[in-house]
């Protein structure tokens, strides 16, 4: 299957969080996020709109936070070639009530680099805390800001180590697959950036892991391409 080059958006890929005392509750809420997922694979907007509440929020990449239905469908979710979510909750938690749910772990995979201010990083950043229970856990993932002057196999910005403390830069971004390329423009965030937004948001960072490369012959032995921030609500 040929796949296209892409950057994950907003993607709260996740581990839906809902435990559930009572076996009712928590079949109503498994029926309805299969009926969620059924929906987003089947690509159809249409169906897909209805299980957003009048007050969800969307963080697309490279675009202003969807708060409402209508600039939800604005930003075309389903429109990416080559992609497809789908997702299975492996827990489900409710309140005592039975009235209200959170997530265990949301993962931001490929998105901080698409919010081109601190405000969007905090106000994404806080959106993700709200939603998850207490010590509940956010897994990141963004291209290695160490290293983004370095040039891999499929992956390569115009990124000049000298703005490695200017927060907010904006680079330019090659992906490639040896026939087709992709370009887009990023937003830098050093280390000590995300640190302080996870922190002014409600997390503590837990652990850093820094990938083995993958660069099919990249000249940059020494380089990871991606890093995961794996932070923990207070």
């Amino acid at each position: 299957m040929k796949t296209q080059p892409c950057i994950a958006l907003f993607l709260f890929t996740f581990i839906c969080s809902v435990s559930a005392a009572d076996s009712k509750i928590e079949k109503a809420v498994r029926d309805q996020d299969a009926q969620w997922s059924k929906a987003s694979e089947s690509r159809d907007l249409e169906k897909l709109l209805p299980f957003y509440a009048d007050d969800a929020v969307v963080l697309p990449a490279h675009a202003a936070i969807a708060t409402t239905k209508d600039s939800i469908r604005n930003i075309k979710l389903l429109s990416i070639p080559g992609v497809a979510l789908s997702w299975k909750p492996a827990k489900v938690t409710a309140a005592g009530s039975g009235d209200l749910a959170y997530f265990d772990v949301v993962t931001f995979n490929a998105v901080w680099m698409c919010l081109a201010s601190r405000e969007a990083c905090l106000d994404a950043l806080s959106e993700i805390a709200r939603l998850l229970r207490s010590n509940g856990h956010l897994v990141a993932s963004v291209t290695h800001p160490c290293f983004r002057a370095r040039k891999f196999s499929n992956y390569f910005t115009d990124f000049n180590n000298r703005d490695y403390f200017n927060d907010g830069t904006l680079f330019n971004v090659t992906i490639y697959d040896g026939k087709r390329e992709l370009h887009i423009v990023d937003t830098h965030w050093s280390l000590t950036a995300m640190s302080s937004q996870l922190n002014a948001s409600g997390f503590v960072i837990e652990n850093l892991y820094e990938l083995p490369r993958s660069t099919n012959g990249s000249s940059e032995p020494n380089a990871s391409l991606w890093l995961v921030i794996i932070a923990r609500k207070l």
